[in-house]
């Protein structure tokens, strides 16, 4: 009887085995040859491909750090999809996924730490909302909207204002009230617009009066996104950019902009 290690974990087997004793996987690394002829002239020569399955190719660009491929191995193991499941060596390959900067595996983490999930293989990830918040934190820099849903709605954190199109921010009213002032007294003027700010810095101001301002309320949860930044604005003159807010708890939106007037206006 012949033996061959298995490339998995290297335990020496026998050639005829199905499954590895030591780590149960299914697949052995056995080598698939295909013959394909090569014309040439007269003569044919036999060129042979070798394939391995794809669970040890995946396992091959995981190790060498590809963080998508070690999520997709975590998930493999999980899940038990070619090999026996085990969730202590997906959570080993989802934190090298995490710190590789894979925003589902980030995400992921933060589930695990902040609900204390339970390892099927008799241990546990202990409870932690500071580790869980940070993992939520790196997956929502990376444009994870659910992400940012989680820290907005879980640990009402407030995030920088967004600066780039189409990306978002979530964040909490801190006043509202009209676009103008008497200068007499400071109080606002109604009739004068609407003007809304944020716990990130963010402002928004109209000249009209904005219904779903006025419904809204400060400590209000909104998810702000920006819609359009100005373009060839004079040194130093950054007004007119403009966002669509969306408050959670009355679901109604608004769309203004930063200033009064863009960019080298009045």
């Amino acid at each position: 009887m012949s033996l061959k290690p298995c490339r998995e974990c290297g335990e020496q087997i026998s050639s005829h085995a199905r499954n590895c004793p030591k780590c149960g996987i299914k697949k052995l690394i056995n080598k698939k040859t295909l013959w394909l002829p090569l014309g040439l002239g007269l003569f044919t020569i036999p060129i042979a491909y070798t394939f391995a399955p794809p669970v040890t190719v995946l396992r091959v660009k995981a190790e060498l750090g590809f963080a998508e491929a070690q999520y997709r191995f975590s998930r493999i193991y999980h899940n038990g999809d070619g090999v026996p499941q085990n969730s202590e060596e997906s959570f080993k390959w989802l934190q090298k996924a995490g710190e590789g900067g894979n925003a589902e595996a980030q995400k992921s983490l933060g589930f695990i730490y902040r609900t204390g999930e339970e390892i099927p293989n008799g241990k546990e990830v202990v409870r932690d909302d500071v580790k869980a918040k940070e993992w939520y934190k790196k997956a929502a820099a990376l444009g994870d909207t659910e992400a940012q849903f989680i820290l907005g709605t879980v640990y009402h954190e407030s995030q920088n204002l967004p600066t780039r199109e189409g990306s978002c921010a979530w964040t909490v009213i801190t006043e509202i009230g009209h676009r103008l002032q008497d200068g007499a007294n400071g109080f606002g003027i109604p009739g004068s617009g609407s003007s809304v700010q944020y716990s990130n810095g963010g402002f928004q101001v109209s000249y009209d009066e904005v219904d779903a301002v006025t419904h809204s309320r400060t400590g209000d949860k909104v998810i702000i996104c920006l819609i359009e930044a100005p373009r060839n604005c004079p040194a130093g003159d950054i007004r007119g950019y403009a966002y669509i807010t969306t408050n959670l708890r009355i679901m109604e939106s608004w769309i203004m902009g930063d200033s009064s007037h863009s960019c080298g206006g009045a």
